[in-house]
């Protein structure tokens, strides 16, 4: 018969643990961001309820901010280590288990995790059951219908820090391999197509066609998206993200023929900056590098972006046309009043 997966709430409080909790958390996310699986071992003191595939969560507690900063399930321990094969008095206990009564430890996988300066508060929201909110004793177990109305809100937790390099979950990395393999060979194809031709030619009307061919023109014909690539490191010149399939070749001036396919009058953009950056929503002020974002964007998540440095090829060749930015500056008509006066800053990759 298989058994209820429990939901449990592990403490972490640095200060009395002596734990050092942020090197764990950059070595989660670095592999993590790889698709590797993160494992890690916890106290739980005398506690011996705990089985294998439980879920778990992990909550900063001590100093401020309080918060969540990780979750996982509950694996085995490696079998030379399991506290239920070294001491018969404990052969009842999970394979999770290892260490000595009463210094038990536990094993898990960590599926995402964020800063520990970036946890989840929901000390504030109305709508969270009291075993979330009161969970002050490490190993706590939390009602079903607690847990359903916590998680949306650390999906939108990893959502929101995920842009800033500050989250990272396994879920979505194996999602972008299980579902991006395929795509990225079609593309491959069709771009070998768009190179050849310069166009495609739809006789079938099939959406799936129209759809790549849409994809492969955004992205920019090979050899300019690929020389941009090459010098932006494979990485948003704007906020970092490193999914080169969603990473398009953007023209500063506008595409008037293979001339204007010079490196310096692009950008390597995330596909929706590029959407903003070609209907004159976004631009770069040429004499700061920082990225200017319209006033009727500010109060959306983009507007996070105003006054970011602009991220910068390590080659001189390879960067921007000053003139190219200014010119394009001086098209977005509200950029003329939304000109900073910061210094001359910029991030070298």
């Amino acid at each position: 018969m298989k058994t209820k997966t429990i939901t449990r709430i592990f403490l972490c409080n640095r200060e009395t643990e002596h734990y050092d909790i942020e090197n764990e958390i950059e070595e989660a996310k670095g592999k993590i961001a790889k698709g590797e699986i993160h494992r890690s071992t916890w106290s739980c003191g005398t506690l011996q309820e705990l089985q294998i595939g439980d879920r778990v969560y992990f909550k900063r507690v001590g100093s401020q901010p309080h918060g969540f900063f990780a979750q996982g399930r509950i694996v085995a321990a490696e079998k030379v280590d399991q506290t239920r094969l070294k001491n018969k008095k404990f052969q009842r206990l999970s394979a999770t288990y290892s260490g000595e009564y009463p210094n038990l430890r536990f094993t898990c996988e960590w599926y995402s995790v964020v800063d520990y300066e970036q946890p989840l508060d929901i000390e504030h929201r109305l709508d969270m059951g009291g075993a979330i909110l009161q969970s002050r004793v490490s190993g706590r177990s939390v009602p079903q219908k607690d847990v359903e109305r916590f998680e949306p809100y650390w999906q939108q937790h990893l959502s929101k820090l995920s842009e800033w390099g500050y989250s990272v979950q396994l879920a979505e990395v194996h999602r972008r391999g299980q579902y991006q393999n395929a795509a990225i060979e079609e593309l491959a194809i069709a771009q070998k197509c768009v190179d050849a031709e310069g166009y495609f030619i739809l006789d079938s009307g099939n959406a799936r066609e129209r759809t790549t061919a849409s994809i492969i023109r955004r992205q920019g014909q090979s050899e300019f998206r690929q020389a941009l690539i090459k010098a932006y490191n494979h990485r948003c010149a704007i906020t970092n993200y490193d999914i080169e399939p969603v990473l398009e070749a953007a023209h500063i001036m506008p595409y008037l023929g293979p001339q204007t396919h010079d490196i310096a009058n692009g950008l390597l953009l995330r596909a929706d900056l590029h959407t903003l950056f070609n209907l004159y929503l976004m631009t770069i002020d040429p004499e700061t590098m920082r990225v200017l974002v319209a006033p009727t964007m500010l109060k959306t998540k983009y507007g996070n972006l105003n006054c970011r440095p602009l991220r910068l090829p390590m080659l001189k060749s390879d960067r921007p046309s000053i003139e190219a930015l200014r010119s394009r500056c001086d098209l977005c008509v509200w950029a003329k009043v939304a000109r900073i006066s910061a210094p001359n800053k910029f991030i070298l990759m």
